[in-house]
């Protein structure tokens, strides 16, 4: 589950003090911009991160804060979005029908953010795992305490949940006197762009935008700027064979698209052999072949070239959004269609 936690720990990095709000949404009953599990962090002078709804009810959990700085107790709110005859809140016509639960708690060093403190290990080194956490309790005091644990791994038994599954979404349960809430999280997106012409700016800029984590390697140095690329996590100057096979750890994706023959071979001959979920080829169908040819590879299983989803693009930035749409996709395991399509052939 990727819950934005790039920014998270941007934010919290960045903020003035060491005491911040954490919301988190434990529940959710019919319909809800975000689901159990997304989180928030406010900071002293109410400055956010992450986002709850769609923008409709920070303000207030932001009014809500102000109490929890001030006490340093955990509290619970509840919106109900389905009231009235076309389903608004303070007059705002939401219209989403549903019920949402936030906790709210004041998190610093003291109590390791949360839990998050705990989890970035984890997050930053590729490894999914999971953040448990007391919600709800016959104990006030006992609100807010967590584990981290990893697939299959057996939590603290003062949870009572035995052995916590990793799943795709987050699950909650309740003992005696507690409710728990258990959510999975997966590790930052890792990006590769190979090559760093003028067409993988806008590509690493998208990724960027999604929190991905982007590497981005090329022989020429003069290309791989902070004024070109920004939003990238590593610029690697460096030719395929002598790239540190570090930079191939944790991959969940990669773009061949360096312009070069030559060098997209050897690309792909390295980048083959990891299995990756996405590995794409920019290009048409008769050079993707000719690549396969000249590198002796003949399976096709994963291998997306062209890359990118057919959307009439033409300028690299639209390309670019292309290729980054296919890739979120696959990632997802999404067909890439249209949703009012999809819904209307059901």
């Amino acid at each position: 589950m990727q819950l934005g936690l790039t920014s998270i720990f941007r934010f919290l990095d960045a903020a003035p003090s060491d005491t911040l709000v954490l919301a988190t949404i434990i529940k959710t009953t019919g319909a809800s911009y975000r689901k159990a599990g997304a989180m928030m962090l406010i900071d002293e002078q109410l400055r956010s991160s992450g986002l709850i709804s769609g923008g409709c009810l920070e303000d207030d959990l932001k009014a809500h804060a102000r109490s929890v700085f001030e006490t340093g107790n955990a509290k619970t709110v509840l919106y109900d979005l389905s009231t009235g005859d076309d389903a608004t809140l303070w007059g705002l016509g939401l219209g989403c029908g549903g019920e949402i639960t936030i906790l709210m708690e004041r998190i610093s060093p003291t109590n390791h953010y949360g839990g998050l403190a705990a989890l970035r290990t984890h997050w930053q080194n590729g490894v999914s795992c999971g953040l448990v956490k007391i919600v709800a309790h016959a104990d006030d005091e006992q609100v807010g305490h967590f584990a981290v644990c990893l697939p299959g791994q057996r939590v603290a038994s003062e949870f009572g949940m035995g052995r916590f599954e990793m799943s795709d979404r987050a699950v909650t349960a309740a003992t005696s006197v507690a409710q728990i809430l258990a959510t999975p999280v997966s590790p930052a997106n890792r990006l590769l762009v190979c090559g760093g012409g003028p067409d993988a700016i806008p590509l690493v800029h998208f990724a960027s935008q999604l929190f991905w984590s982007v590497t981005v390697a090329d022989h020429r140095p003069a290309y791989l700027t902070a004024e070109n690329f920004p939003g990238a996590e590593s610029l690697m100057c460096s030719e395929p064979a002598s790239t540190p096979r570090s930079v191939f750890e944790h991959l969940h994706g990669a773009v061949i698209m360096t312009h070069n023959v030559t060098r997209d071979v050897e690309w792909l001959k390295i980048l083959v052999e990891l299995d990756l979920p996405y590995l794409g080829i920019l290009g048409p169908v008769a050079r993707r072949d000719a690549l396969l040819e000249l590198s002796g590879i003949d399976q096709k299983t994963r291998l997306y070239g062209p890359a990118g989803l057919d959307l009439g693009a033409v300028l690299p930035e639209e390309i670019a959004l292309s290729i980054m749409s296919e890739i979120h996709a696959v990632i997802n395991g999404r067909p890439g269609s249209s949703l009012a399509l999809m819904r209307n052939s059901t």
